[in-house]
């Protein structure tokens, strides 16, 4: 179970720090308002200050918070609720989806928990601190 452990870890880690560090050149942002200054297409970046010491995200921190952070917590807990079926086999089981659907209240709350991020994420606005506006369609 160690490994499974490791594993799982490792690999989050790498697609939470990939979207974290490098999601400002790949997470489409089709509202042209929230690009600010940076016109080409893509979310403006959550930081609050460059990698230089410049303000970057910090001078447009008023307008609540960003859109790329609220894409990395939706990132995150996503990874957290497919790890709710990858963690019911731990004996080496090659297929995880496998008897998915022999236990029904595990599935609803399952459903209930994706819906209730949906919900967060696109409505919470500032209870939750997430961006205002939601996740933007794609």
């Amino acid at each position: 179970m160690i490994k499974h452990i490791l594993w799982m870890s490792l690999f989050q880690c790498i697609i939470l720090f990939t979207v974290l560090f490098a999601g400002e050149f790949f997470i489409p942002e089709p509202i042209e308002s929230l690009q600010y200054d940076k016109k080409d297409g893509f979310v403006y970046p959550g930081r609050l200050y460059n990698w230089d010491g410049s303000e970057l995200y910090k001078k447009y921190e008023s307008n609540g918070a960003s859109r790329h952070m609220t894409f990395v917590f939706n990132t995150f807990v996503f990874m957290q609720i497919f790890n709710m079926i990858a963690s019911r086999k731990i004996h080496d089981e090659k297929n995880i989806f496998s008897g998915l659907f022999t236990n029904m209240m595990f599935c609803f709350l399952w459903i209930v928990i994706c819906a209730g991020q949906f919900f967060i994420t696109q409505y919470g606005g500032i209870m939750f601190v997430v961006a205002n506006e939601g996740l933007a369609p794609i």
